[in-house]
């Protein structure tokens, strides 16, 4: 069985998040995994001749937090155990550490297929904490990230950012893999500004290789067309909006279209602005 990990970083406001992830798993068929890390390395102790007696109470310090934590977290748990009793495997633990190592480390030994982080969309808040966009560029695991107070209602409808081309299959493979017992609606998304764009893509047959390479029949293709002016990131929310759309998912190296089209910090400004949740691929991920 896959395991989602969480990483929680906001131990008693996490409910509304954990119970995202709990419906997710329960639909996807994986476990949660809870996770909260104490980085010593926000705690920075300042003088150069700090003593090993500081450094053994601030250890000794993060040790009683993640302590309370995982007090926390159980709780949370309990709470909601009335409605997820025996549906969903869940899993709790804190550690003191770096998070981008001791998480690559989950992901190498297979203990973490997938890593939830929460967006809170607060004033400032990503030019402040650059967190979310340390964990999209470093894990090498898909990267899902769910808006503040988002609510599961299942994935019905996914939309993916794609350029039309071969080099999409992989990525869209390990899309319908994950997902693939909830059959969605997946929708190839592509914005353009070429009127002839559509008829090219017909003629190319690309909804036809989609279906025979991916082995999914559920899969349509739309193209937007945009003019100068309008940013990319943009129309692809307001897109996802109007069609109720439950995932939007993107290749964050995806060379042919977000770093071609849009500029190259593209998938992070999408996850920035996004009131949808968003799944970011890597190219080179772990298999």
């Amino acid at each position: 069985m896959k395991t989602l990990l969480a990483m929680i970083r906001d131990p008693q406001g996490s409910d509304h998040f954990i119970r995202y992830l709990i419906g997710l798993a329960r639909d996807m068929g994986t476990r949660v995994h809870l996770l909260y890390i104490e980085n010593p390395a926000q705690y920075p102790l300042g003088a150069p001749d700090t003593t090993g007696v500081a450094v053994a109470n601030l250890q000794k310090s993060l040790e009683i937090k993640v302590k309370e934590a995982k007090k926390i977290l159980n709780q949370h748990l309990q709470d909601m155990m009335p409605q997820i009793a025996g549906e969903v495997i869940l899993q709790v633990s804190t550690r003191v550490g770096n998070e981008v190592i001791l998480i690559d480390e989950m992901v190498e030994k297979n203990e973490a297929h997938m890593l939830a982080l929460e967006l809170k969309h607060m004033s400032g808040f990503w030019q402040r904490d650059t967190f979310v966009k340390e964990m999209m560029r470093s894990i090498r695991c898909p990267v899902l990230v769910v808006p503040e107070n988002a609510e599961y209602k299942g994935l019905h409808h996914i939309v993916y950012a794609t350029d039309y081309h071969e080099e999409d299959i992989p990525t869209l493979r390990r899309l319908i893999d994950l997902t693939h017992s909830l059959s969605p609606e997946i929708e190839a998304l592509h914005i353009t500004d070429n009127l002839d764009f559509d008829e090219k893509v017909k003629k190319a047959g690309f909804q036809k290789m989609l279906e025979t390479k991916t082995g999914y029949r559920r899969i349509s293709l739309t193209s937007l067309r945009y003019s100068n002016g309008h940013e990319m990131t943009d129309l692809i929310n307001s897109y996802a909006s109007r069609t109720k759309t439950d995932l939007i998912v993107v290749l964050k190296e995806n060379k042919n279209f977000l770093q071609r089209i849009f500029h190259p910090s593209s998938s992070e400004k999408m996850v920035e602005e996004s009131k949808n949740t968003i799944l970011v691929f890597h190219e080179q991920e772990k298999e």
